[in-house]
């Protein structure tokens, strides 16, 4: 706790519920997100992301949680 996510999950919050249009950009990870209640879905298609020497098919999701726009990067690296 107290760490950089905890901040940017009550600080866009807070922010939105001042009227502020908050966008959080984050690395998707499906075992952390897809046990909660939040629907998720796509925004952009599949796209390819170098990383390390190889390809690897990619997309952005999307979601609206508390008046908060968050953009998740979907990659394979962070399927584990």
């Amino acid at each position: 706790s107290g760490g950089l996510a905890d901040v940017v999950g009550a600080l866009s919050v807070c922010l939105a519920d001042k009227g502020c249009e908050c966008v959080v950009f984050l690395p998707f990870y499906p075992k952390k997100l897809l046990n909660k209640s939040i629907k998720i879905e796509p925004a952009i298609g599949y796209f390819s992301v170098y990383i390390g020497g190889k390809n690897y098919a990619s997309r952005i999701l999307q979601s609206t949680y508390k008046g908060v726009r968050y953009y998740f990067l979907d990659n394979p690296l962070y399927h584990r």
